[in-house]
C-alpha cells in the first residue's frame, strides 16, 4: 500500500493521502472530496493496525477440500469451506458460504491456456486456489446530472461492500513479504 492513492467514490476521481484526516471546522462546507478522504484515513490505519499487530493469513475456516463427484464418473470438484482471512495488505475476506467449483469444466473452459503446459501428454497441472478481496458497488441510486445523458448515467452505486474472489490459476500468486520472512529465517539460522 503506497501513501498516497485514487478512490473513485463519487462523480470523478479524487485524489487522496492516506497520511492526513479532515480538520473539521465550524462553517466548513464538505464535500465529497472530503468524505473520501477521512474515509480513506480511516481504512489505511484500519489495514495498518490489522498488518502489524494480527499479520496475515487464514483466521478460520477456508479448508480446501478436492472431492469426487458421482455424476459424471471419474469428475473432480474443488470445495472451499466457509471461513475468514486477513490479506497481507491488512483487509479482511470473509468467505460466508461454502464455495464449489467443477474442476474438469473449468478445465475445459481454460485448455487453450494449459495446452503449453502439457505439452501434448496427458499431465499432472497443479492448480493454485486464490482468495483476494473484492470490493462491490451496490445500491444504486439517481444522480443530479446535464441533460442530454444516457440510461447508465442517471443512476450510480451509492455502497461498496465487501465482497471476496476466489479463482483457480496455474501459476501461485507473488507472496514477497512470506518469501521475505522465509529468506531472513533462513539467514537466521545459518548465525552461529
Amino acid at each position: 500500500m503506497g501513501c498516497c492513492g485514487q478512490n473513485t467514490t463519487g462523480a470523478a476521481p479524487v485524489s487522496v493521502d492516506t497520511g492526513k484526516r479532515v480538520n473539521y471546522t465550524l462553517g466548513m462546507l464538505l464535500g465529497v472530496d472530503d468524505f473520501v478522504q477521512e474515509q480513506a484515513y480511516q481504512i489505511a490505519r484500519r489495514h495498518e493496525l490489522a498488518r502489524e499487530v494480527l499479520g496475515y493469513g487464514t483466521v478460520r475456516g477456508l479448508q480446501v477440500l478436492l472431492e469426487p463427484l458421482t455424476s459424471p464418473p471419474s469428475a473432480t470438484r474443488i470445495r472451499v469451506t466457509p471461513g475468514m482471512a486477513w490479506t497481507p495488505s491488512g483487509t479482511a475476506v470473509c468467505v460466508p458460504s461454502e464455495q464449489c467449483c467443477d474442476v474438469d469444466a473449468w478445465l475445459a473452459r481454460h485448455s487453450a491456456e494449459l495446452a503449453p503446459l502439457v505439452s501434448g501428454s496427458p499431465a499432472a497441472v497443479t492448480l493454485y486456489v486464490v482468495l483476494s478481496y473484492a470490493a462491490c458497488l451496490t445500491d444504486h441510486v439517481p444522480i443530479p446530472g446535464e441533460p442530454c445523458r444516457s440510461e447508465d448515467e442517471l443512476m450510480q452505486p451509492s455502497r461498496v461492500a465487501d465482497g471476496f474472489l476466489l479463482e483457480l490459476r496455474t501459476a501461485p500468486p507473488p507472496q514477497l513479504e512470506e518469501d521475505a520472512i522465509r529468506d531472513f529465517a533462513d539467514w537466521l539460522a545459518a548465525v552461529p
